[in-house]
């Protein structure tokens, strides 16, 4: 019900990204560890992952000095939310 209040969703790869997608909502989508590939968004948002690809997907810790999540820019995702905007 909470997913359903808003407007724009911006989560990783998680339930409310599932259940964003089933509501039809506008997603801002950030991945690392778990590969943008097998989720479609259905036109209805933004993809955002790191610039390097992951080294430790789907491994329950980041092998590495700074995680791929970390490396996702505050502000790709502030211009991903202008553009779902309008």
């Amino acid at each position: 019900a909470v997913v359903d209040l808003c407007d724009i969703i911006v989560t990783a790869d998680t339930l409310a990204l599932h259940i964003a997608t089933a509501l039809e909502k506008k997603i801002i989508a950030l991945f690392g560890p778990t590969s943008s590939s097998e989720i479609e968004l259905y036109g209805k948002g933004i993809k955002i992952t790191n610039e390097e690809e992951c080294k430790c997907y789907y491994e329950k810790y980041c092998t590495e000095q700074v995680s791929c999540m970390k490396r996702i820019s505050g502000i790709d995702v502030y211009k991903s939310l202008k553009s779902l905007i309008g």
